[in-house]
């Protein structure tokens, strides 16, 4: 019981370093998407503006 009782703790701080970590892995990917969907707005815009 004691044994449980001291794991608990750190089960909780690797639970929270793997959710930092996936917090960080999908802020890192919703800044490439952002950045993707900007130039390819950009390209759009450039295009039309050619065509016109």
């Amino acid at each position: 019981m004691n044994l449980k009782r001291k794991m608990r703790p750190v089960m909780l701080q690797q639970q929270q370093q793997q959710q930092m970590k996936l917090s960080q892995s999908i802020l890192r990917n919703n800044s490439a998407n952002m950045h993707e969907l900007i130039e390819n707005l950009n390209e759009l815009c450039y295009k039309g503006f050619d065509e016109l």
